[in-house]
């Protein structure tokens, strides 16, 4: 193996990103392209309401994983699985996922086990010092740019089919986008398409229906960015 020439290779990878910004896609599309295995947890299925409880959803998840290996492992909003002690009254919950997420992460490195971790978070600040030591690469999943996000308007709206609209539009576009992750950007265009939907039903019907550029600019990308 790697480990036997001498090749460090990370015991897991964090990505560090906005909300919406692709990590879960990102994960995903490496594990495609390893043809490896993909199992994911998030706060919900790892946290328990009571000591034992998150302990056996940790052991569980890594069993999981180690079962359909090689595999990739990933852990969504690492944040609120192992959040920093603050002295409140959930300490010994906090305590426990912490420990049992330890012993897991090393177990998969001492026993070569053929699960590679990959874990995302927004705010990598408010990740217990411990678990994230563990994370031996941190790679930053910025939101998209101008280019990205115009290449991702062009395949989405291509999609909707929207009327009358042009490639000199793109740069508008591309400028009212600006802060946008793709979720947001595909929240615009549903909002879009529902005041586009709206005024078919007022017009008569379905067969009424019709997207156009007007529709997306009258659509507010702010109200995208928090639906």
């Amino acid at each position: 193996g790697w480990g036997a020439r001498g090749v460090s290779i990370p015991t897991g990878i964090l990505l560090e990103g906005p909300a919406g910004s692709g990590k879960t896609q990102i994960a995903r599309t490496i594990a495609n392209e390893g043809s490896l295995s993909f199992v994911k947890a998030t706060a919900a299925d790892l946290k328990g309401l009571y000591l034992g409880h998150a302990a056996a959803n940790v052991r569980d998840i890594f069993a999981k994983a180690r079962a359909v290996s090689p595999s990739i492992l990933f852990i969504d909003e690492l944040d609120l699985v192992a959040p920093c002690r603050n002295g409140s009254s959930n300490d010994a919950l906090v305590q426990e996922i912490i420990s049992q997420t330890l012993q897991e992460l090393d177990g998969v490195v001492a026993q070569h086990r053929q699960v590679f971790v990959l874990a995302a978070t927004n705010l990598p600040e408010n990740i217990d010092a411990s678990i994230l030591s563990r994370f031996t690469e941190r790679l930053v999943i910025p939101l998209p740019d101008m280019e990205s996000r115009v290449r991702m308007l062009k395949v989405l709206f291509n999609q909707a089919k929207i009327e009358r609209l042009f490639e000199c539009d793109y740069p508008l576009l591309g400028k009212l986008s600006l802060g946008m992750s793709l979720r947001d950007i595909r929240n615009w265009l549903a909002l879009a398409q529902r005041q586009a939907a709206t005024r078919a039903v007022a017009m008569g019907g379905s067969a009424a229906y019709s997207m156009t550029r007007d529709d997306l600019l009258n659509a507010t990308p702010d109200a995208a960015m928090t639906a």
